[in-house]
């Protein structure tokens, strides 16, 4: 749950090797935003997309996070 805003994350996806996390803050968030789960604080975030992100997933080089969109775009 997203403590400051009383929400629950709608996505979520980690990569262990960088011990980073991404999610969505709710169902018809148009924000990602991106965690270090060793220091725990939030540490980027991408409006990148006008509609809702649909899904979201680290590219296979662990250096980008892909995301798409209901607008109909991607988004690295």
């Amino acid at each position: 749950m997203e403590i400051n805003l009383g929400k629950l994350a709608f996505d979520i996806d980690f990569h262990p090797q960088l011990e980073v996390h991404a999610h969505t803050e709710f169902c018809r968030s148009v924000c990602t935003k991106v965690w270090d789960t060793r220091e725990r604080p939030c540490c980027n975030s991408f409006n990148a997309h006008e509609d809702y992100i649909s899904d979201m997933t680290f590219a296979f080089d662990a250096r980008k996070l892909l995301t798409t969109s209901g607008d109909g775009t991607l988004s690295v």
